[in-house]
């Protein structure tokens, strides 16, 4: 490099020296002689391919400039400079914060036990789903199971799980009295419970076309401000008069209630044995009723927090519907007693929906002009009617694959469905004219042939477990005894 440089500097004086001299000479007309350019220019090459002397020991070879490469270019520091200066004086882009870890459910490091199946015939479990004042219709189809079979349901069924009016049934259902022995109500008392809270819930029948107005205005100034349109006090005091101060330890039969936790985004089956396990879960009646019903939109979030030792204070639960997860409960609730009873020898399910209506969407409606949100009312739509769909055939199947296992007690799955006119399908009308519709719905059920046959097997597994006898009914209901 500094042999180059030092070439490149003796070449420029030389011919700065004889272009100096020949601008000097005025009367001199000739050119510069080529001679003495060429010849320097022969001295500069025969520098360059002078034999490199040899590096002393230690020394590292200096390197030959690569002629064909450009020289660098030295770095203006004026530039350097401004540059620095607009870097400093551009404004910083704002870092989003790392993403909050979901929250870990308690429930997850509580150890779970096989515990022994409360029968030793066919675990009977009812399941119950959610659908708000259509709650009724499973109410009346169980009081009339009641009556069919001449025993408490609770005596009749093993297990009890729900979501949403499915689970304040359950709860409801498993509610014991002072006792601590029987039931609270009978399944016909429910009913006419169930017929008082729906309108209390909702705000009551609205006849005048003002008081109309002034419901439709009060639900909206709700919805924008709470985002929800009715006011949880109302649930709450109601929930609390109807469940006082039972917890889910104290019900007469194992239930287990469907919720959705958003803080965790999963789906939390609040249950007997979990809150017999650990005290954390041991929560109130009224407020897991409270939870399971806080459907988007109708009610607010009902948080649960946390105050045992166990995980210290601050953990809360952000609980809404359990219908986010599934409308039918019956699936994932099979799912968790199969876990708490591995021993059961066979399952009796029997699956209480509360009607679905048949939706008819015009096609030429679906795109049309200016109106965006088209789709949306039928998505929703869809996607419950394919849950709870999709829960009725993965309960088959999976009831199926455990007969397969089994050669002499098989597993039975009923479901009680029915359809809805468009009129009966929402969730908060409490008009009389929908309340006496939703009733001969659930009489439509009664009068099936399904209906019928499940109250046939149910009584043959009464009988042969033995459950009338310690009732004193066998020779009443059991033929033959």
């Amino acid at each position: 490099m500094f042999k180059f440089v030092l070439c490149l500097s003796l070449l420029n004086l030389s011919l700065m020296k004889e272009g100096y001299s020949s601008s000097n000479d005025e009367n001199n007309s000739q050119q510069i002689p080529q001679g003495s350019v060429q010849s320097r220019a022969k001295q500069i090459e025969s520098l360059l391919n002078k034999k490199e002397a040899q590096p002393q020991p230690g020394e590292k070879k200096p390197q030959r400039l690569n002629p064909s490469r450009p020289l660098p270019v030295p770095s203006d520091p004026l530039k350097a400079e401004s540059k620095k200066d607009a870097e400093t004086d551009k404004p910083k882009q704002r870092q989003n914060p790392p993403p909050r870890p979901r929250q870990p459910l308690p429930s997850k490091e509580i150890r779970r036990d096989c515990q022994k199946a409360p029968s030793s015939g066919h675990l009977r479990i009812l399941a119950i789903d959610g659908g708000g004042v259509r709650g009724l219709i499973p109410a009346i189809v169980v009081a009339q199971l009641e009556k069919d079979l001449g025993l408490s349901i609770t005596k009749a069924f093993d297990i009890f799980v729900g979501n949403s009016a499915g689970g304040m049934l359950a709860l409801i259902l498993t509610k014991p009295d002072a006792s601590q022995q029987k039931p609270a109500f009978t399944a016909l008392e429910i009913v006419e419970k169930v017929k008082e809270l729906s309108a209390q819930m909702f705000g009551g029948v609205q006849k005048s076309v003002l008081s109309k107005t002034k419901a439709t205005l009060k639900k909206a100034k709700n919805l924008l401000t709470t985002g929800a349109q009715y006011n949880p006090e109302v649930l709450e005091k109601l929930a609390a008069d109807m469940y006082e101060n039972t917890t889910l330890s104290q019900a007469i039969k194992p239930v287990f209630v469907a919720t959705f936790d958003l803080s965790s985004e999963t789906t939390l089956i609040l249950s007997t044995p979990l809150a017999k396990r650990s005290k954390l879960f041991d929560f109130k009646m009224a407020d897991v009723a409270r939870a399971t019903s806080a459907a988007p939109f109708y009610f607010p979030i009902h948080p649960l927090e946390f105050t045992n030792n166990e995980v210290g204070t601050g953990l809360r639960m952000q609980l809404i519907d359990g219908g986010i997860g599934s409308n039918n409960p019956t699936l994932i609730g099979l799912m968790d007693v199969t876990k708490e009873y591995c021993t059961a020898p066979a399952y009796e399910v029997l699956s209480l929906g509360t009607g679905t209506a048949k939706h008819h969407f015009e096609k030429e409606n679906m795109g049309r002009k200016g109106s965006p949100f088209m789709m949306l009312k039928p998505t929703i739509k869809g996607f419950m009617s394919a849950q709870t769909q999709n829960a009725d055939e993965a309960t088959k199947v999976f009831l199926s694959v455990l007969n397969s296992f089994r050669e002499k007690e098989k597993s039975n799955y009923t479901r009680l469905q029915v359809y809805l006119a468009e009129e009966d399908k929402k969730l908060d009308d409490v008009r009389e004219q929908t309340t006496e519709n939703l009733s001969q719905k659930a009489q439509e059920i009664i009068n099936g042939s399904k209906y019928k046959e499940t109250v046939v097997r149910l009584k043959k597994q009464l009988c042969d477990e033995d459950i009338y006898r310690k009732e004193n009914m066998h020779d009443k209901m059991c033929s033959g005894g």
